[in-house]
C-alpha cells in the first residue's frame, strides 16, 4: 500500500485520478456483486425455510397419524403402554384407562389403580411390585399378573404387566418402563383349550373302553356261534338255511346223510337249486324251484311235503319261511314212523272186527273204569311230580337268564334274553297252575280258617296290587261296605289267592280306566267284587270262563295268554270254602268278577280308653330267651318289649346294625328282631355281616320285622339270611308263631281280640289300638301312647325337613319309620296317605298328623302337657 501510494505521487494528478477512478469502479463493481449474492443468498435461504416449515408440518402430521395407530393398534390388542422416572408421577396411554373401564380421557394415577386391583390380589401385587423395583435385573422383564374389578361394569378381568427397569452406576432404577396388557379372553381361551384337551383324552380313554368291549363281545358272539352249531350238529334232521336270494347260508352235519349228497360239495353261497343240494341227481329226491310258493310280501310259505328216495327211506321236508325273506329247511328221516303208522292202520281194520266182541263184555268194561279211575289218580300224582320237577330245572334257567341279564349285550341279544325270560315266568305260572289243578283233583285244598281281620287284609291287598300295578292309565280302588265284619274265620292263604287271581285279571284286561275291589256283607255270606272298565265278555264266552284250560282268544290283553287255569282254581277254592263264584258282563261294557262265601264271625268287642283288661296270659315255652332287638322308632320298641316281657323273655335294644352286631359279640342271645330300615347300617347289611362272619353268632335264628309287603323285597330279605319275616303294623300273633318255629315248640296261642268297628276313613283305628294295648301290661299303656305321640310328631317334622332338603335317603327311611308307628297305633288315615302311590305335600302331612295326636288325647283322655313331657 505504501508502495502504491509512492506510484501514485510520482504520477500525474490525471493519471492518478484515472488510476483512482479505475480503482473505485471496480469497488463499486465489487459491492454490486456482493449485493447480488447477498440477495440471492437470502432468496435461497427464504426457500430453505419455507420446506423446512412444509417438512415440519408433514412430520407433524405422520407423528400424530403413528401416534393415532399406535392407540388403535393398543385399543384392539387391549394393551396399554406405561412409563415412570424415579421421583416423578406414572405416564399411561389413554388405552389403561379404557382397560381399567374409565374414560380415555382420564389421566390414570397409582390410587384409581390400586382402587382398581381387585382385593384378593393386592396385597400379591404390592409385593411384587416392591421385589421388582429393589431386586430384579435390569436386563430383565419383569411379568406378573392380577384381577382387576371394571370401574364402569364391576366386571373382574385379567392384566398382564411386563416391565423393564434402568439403573443409574450406583445400581438404582433410575425409571421404569413396560406394557399392560387384558388377558381375560386369553385366559378363557386357554381355558376351553385345556377342557378341550381333557375332553379329548376322556374320549380317547371311552374309545379304548369301547374297542375292549367290543373284543370281548366278538369273542361271546364266536362261542355263541360256537355253541349254537354244536346245539345244530346235535340234532337228529337235516337243516339247511338259505337267505332271501336263495343262497345257502349254513347248514349241519346230518343234513348230507339224510339227503344223500357229498359233503363237501356244500359251501355258503350255494344256490338252492344247484344238484348238490337238491339232490337233482336222484330223481325221487329232487324238489324243483318252482315248488317253492311265496306270498304277496315275499314271505316263503311254510309247508311240509315228504320225499321217497331210491334206498327206500322216506323224507318229510318242512320248509319255514321267517318273515325276512329267508328260508329254512328241516330233512327228518320218517321211514320207521311211516312203517309204524301202516301197522297201527293194519291193526286199526283188525281191532274194528272186534268191536262186537267188546260190547258184549259189559262186566270188563266196569273193571276198565275202575282201572281208568285208577289210572287218573296216577294221572294226577304223575302230573303233580312232573310239576314239581320241572320247577327245580325252570327256576335254575330263569336264574342263569337273570345272571346272563346282567352281562353286556347287544340291543338285539338283550330283546331276545327278555324275550326268553318272559317265556320262562310263563311257564314257571303254568306250573303253579298245574300244581293246583292236581291238588283240587285229588282233594287236598286243605283249608286253614284263622280270626281274620277283614277291612285290614282287604285294604293290604289293595295297597298290594296298588303298587305293582304299572299301567299309570288304572286307578284302583277299594270300597267297603258299612255292614262289613271286623274279624271272619278265613284261611287267609287261599282268601288272598281268590282276591290276586281276580285283580290280576281286571289290571291285565283293562286298558285304562277304574278296577275296583268292593267288599260287603250279604245276608251271612262276605261278597267280593272285582269291578273293570275292560272290554267286556260275551255271553258266548261266559258260559266255559271258569272251566279248566279256557282262554279268552279275542281279548287285547297288556302280556301274554295264561293257560286258562286261574278261574279255574277260583272256582274249586270257592267250592272248597262252600260258597260260589260267577262273571257279569256286557262286551264294551266292563266285567264285574264275584264270589261269595260264607261267614263265620268272631266275637267283637269295644275299646275307646286306657282301662282295658290285661291279655289272658299265652302259655308259651319261650321263658328265659335272651333277645337282641334291632329297632330304631320308640314306639315299636316299645311294642316288642311288652310283648317279650310277656312271654318272660329278656333283651336288650340297639338302634341300628352297627350296634345289634356290637352286642352280638359282647353277649348271648338266643334270637334277633331285625328292623329293615335303620340308619348307618340297615337290616340287610347287618344280616349279611352276621352271615359272612365266622364268629359264634353266625347261625342265631334272625326274624325281620319289615313294613315291605311286595314279594321281591320279602324275597331280598330273605336271601339276605333271614329265617322269617313279621310285617308291620305288628301282629302279635305272627311274632309269636315265628319265635315259636325258630326256638321251640308251644301249646296254642288264645289271644283274644277286642276292637271297635270303624269307618274305614277314619283318623285312628279303635281295632288297631286294641290289640297293641292287648298285648302291653296295663300300667305301661299310657306310656306306649305317648311314646306313639311323641314319635308321630318328630318322624313327621323328619320327613317335611327331608322332603324340604332334597334327600331322597332320609325321605325314605322317615317315611317307612312313620307308616310302621302310624300302623301300630292305629292312625290309619295317616298311614294311608302315606301309603299311597301318590307323594304327600308337607302342609297336608303336617295337618294329618296334628289331626292324629289330637284325636289320640282325646280318645284317651290324655293331657296335652303330660303327652309332651313323656
Amino acid at each position: 500500500m505504501h508502495d502504491l501510494k509512492t506510484q501514485l505521487e510520482t504520477l500525474t494528478p490525471e493519471k492518478q485520478i484515472e488510476i483512482l477512478l479505475r480503482r473505485l469502479g471496480r469497488s463499486e463493481q465489487a459491492r454490486l456483486d456482493a449485493e447480488s449474492l447477498l440477495e440471492r443468498r437470502a432468496r435461497e435461504l427464504d426457500r430453505i425455510n419455507s420446506e423446512l416449515r412444509t417438512r415440519e408440518e408433514i412430520l407433524l402430521e405422520r407423528l400424530e397419524l403413528g401416534n393415532r395407530q399406535l392407540l388403535a393398534a393398543q385399543r384392539t390388542a387391549r394393551i396399554a403402554t406405561m412409563h415412570r422416572s424415579r421421583g416423578g408421577q406414572y405416564q399411561f396411554s389413554p388405552e389403561f384407562a379404557v382397560i381399567l373401564g374409565r374414560d380415555a380421557r382420564e389421566t390414570v394415577g397409582p390410587e384409581m389403580l390400586a382402587d382398581a386391583v381387585h382385593p384378593l390380589d393386592r396385597k400379591r401385587v404390592a409385593r411384587q411390585t416392591i421385589e421388582f423395583l429393589a431386586e430384579v435385573s435390569s436386563t430383565l422383564d419383569h411379568t406378573y399378573e392380577h384381577r382387576i374389578i371394571r370401574k364402569s361394569d364391576r366386571e373382574v378381568r385379567w392384566l398382564r404387566w411386563t416391565l423393564r427397569r434402568e439403573i443409574d452406576s450406583a445400581n438404582k432404577w433410575q425409571s421404569v418402563f413396560g406394557t399392560v396388557q387384558d388377558i381375560t379372553e386369553q385366559r378363557r381361551t386357554e381355558r376351553r383349550v385345556a377342557a378341550l384337551g381333557l375332553m379329548a383324552e376322556r374320549r380317547v380313554r371311552n374309545l379304548t373302553k369301547l374297542t375292549g368291549e367290543l373284543e370281548e363281545a366278538q369273542l361271546s358272539q364266536q362261542k355263541t356261534s360256537e355253541f349254537l352249531r354244536a346245539i345244530m350238529d346235535a340234532v337228529p334232521q337235516g337243516i339247511a338255511v338259505f337267505d332271501p336270494d336263495l343262497k345257502l347260508v349254513t347248514w349241519n352235519s346230518p343234513l348230507a346223510e339224510i339227503i344223500e349228497f357229498d359233503a363237501a360239495s356244500l359251501k355258503i353261497g350255494l344256490p338252492f337249486e344247484a344238484p348238490p343240494v337238491l339232490g337233482a341227481d336222484q330223481p325221487s329226491n329232487a324238489v324243483s324251484v318252482h315248488e317253492i310258493e311265496r306270498d304277496d310280501n315275499g314271505k316263503i310259505v311254510d309247508k311240509t311235503f315228504e320225499r321217497n328216495l331210491k334206498d327206500g327211506r322216506i323224507i318229510q321236508v318242512n320248509v319255514v319261511g321267517p318273515d325276512d325273506g329267508t328260508m329254512i329247511r328241516i330233512y327228518s328221516d320218517v321211514t320207521r314212523y311211516k312203517q309204524v303208522e301202516l301197522e297201527l292202520r293194519t291193526k286199526g281194520t283188525q281191532l274194528s272186527e272186534r268191536v262186537q266182541q267188546l260190547v258184549t263184555l259189559s262186566g270188563e268194561l266196569r273193571r276198565s273204569r275202575i282201572e281208568a279211575e285208577t289210572a287218573n289218580r296216577y294221572k294226577s300224582r304223575f302230573l303233580a311230580m312232573m310239576s314239581h320237577d320241572i320247577r327245580t330245572p325252570m327256576n335254575g334257567i330263569l336264574g342263569m337268564l337273570e345272571t346272563l341279564a346282567d352281562s353286556k349285550l347287544d340291543t338285539k341279544q338283550a330283546r331276545q334274553l327278555e324275550l326268553a325270560k318272559e317265556s320262562g315266568k310263563q311257564l314257571n305260572v303254568l306250573l303253579n297252575d298245574i300244581i293246583e289243578i292236581v291238588r283240587a283233583e285229588a282233594g287236598k285244598l286243605d283249608l286253614q280258617p284263622v280270626p281274620l281281620t277283614l277291612s285290614r287284609t282287604i285294604e293290604g291287598i289293595t295297597e298290594f296290587w296298588g303298587v305293582a300295578n304299572t299301567n299309570p292309565a288304572i286307578s284302583l280302588h277299594c270300597e267297603l261296605g258299612g255292614n262289613l265284619p271286623v274279624v271272619a274265620m278265613l284261611d287267609p292263604v287261599r282268601f288272598r289267592q281268590l282276591i290276586d287271581n281276580l285283580l290280576s285279571n281286571a289290571l291285565k284286561y283293562t286298558g285304562k280306566g277304574r278296577v275296583r275291589l268292593r267288599a260287603f256283607a250279604v245276608d251271612s255270606n262276605l261278597r267280593i267284587e272285582v269291578v273293570d272298565e275292560g272290554p267286556g265278555i260275551s255271553e258266548e264266552q261266559q258260559k266255559g270262563l271258569f272251566m279248566d284250560f279256557n282262554r279268552l282268544q279275542n281279548m287285547e290283553t297288556t302280556g301274554g295268554q295264561s293257560a286258562g287255569l286261574g278261574l279255574a282254581i277260583c272256582r274249586r277254592l270257592v267250592e272248597a270254602m262252600d260258597g260260589r263264584i260267577g262273571v257279569s258282563s256286557k262286551v264294551g261294557k266292563g266285567s264285574t268278577f264275584w264270589f261269595e262265601i260264607p261267614l263265620a264271625e268272631e266275637g267283637n268287642g269295644g275299646a275307646d280308653t286306657l282301662q282295658l283288661e290285661g291279655p289272658a296270659p299265652i302259655p308259651i315255652s319261650l321263658g328265659g330267651s335272651h333277645v337282641l332287638v334291632a329297632e330304631d322308632v320308640e314306639t315299636n320298641r316299645e311294642v316288642i318289649k311288652a310283648i317279650l316281657e310277656q312271654i318272660g323273655c329278656t333283651y336288650d335294644l340297639a338302634s341300628n346294625g352297627i350296634e345289634a352286631i356290637e352286642l352280638l359279640q359282647d353277649q348271648d342271645f338266643q334270637l334277633v328282631l331285625m328292623d329293615v330300615n335303620m340308619p348307618e347300617m340297615d337290616g340287610i347289611e347287618a344280616t349279611r355281616a352276621i352271615r359272612s362272619s365266622q364268629a359264634d353268632y353266625q347261625g342265631i335264628p334272625i326274624i325281620g320285622v319289615t313294613a315291605h309287603v311286595m314279594r321281591e323285597e320279602q324275597d331280598k330279605l330273605l336271601a339276605a339270611g333271614m329265617d322269617a319275616l313279621v310285617p308291620k303294623p305288628i301282629d302279635r300273633e305272627m311274632l309269636y308263631a315265628a319265635m315259636r318255629d325258630l326256638l321251640g315248640p308251644a301249646t296254642t296261642l288264645s289271644p283274644s281280640v277286642s276292637s271297635e268297628a270303624g269307618d274305614h276313613g277314619s283318623i285312628l283305628d279303635m281295632e288297631a289300638v286294641s290289640m297293641l294295648l292287648e298285648a302291653i301290661p296295663e300300667a305301661r299303656r299310657e306310656a306306649i301312647l305317648c311314646a306313639s305321640m311323641q314319635d308321630i310328631s318328630q318322624l313327621s317334622e323328619q320327613l317335611v325337613a327331608a322332603k324340604k332338603a332334597g334327600d331322597a335317603d332320609a325321605t325314605r327311611r322317615a317315611k317307612h319309620s312313620l307308616i310302621g308307628v302310624a300302623g301300630n297305633i292305629g292312625a290309619s288315615r295317616l298311614a294311608a296317605a302315606l301309603s299311597g302311590q301318590n307323594d304327600v305335600d308337607a302342609g297336608t302331612l303336617q295337618s294329618l298328623a296334628a289331626e292324629t295326636l289330637s284325636e289320640i288325647r282325646r280318645a284317651f283322655d290324655l293331657e296335652q302337657e303330660q303327652a309332651a313331657a313323656q
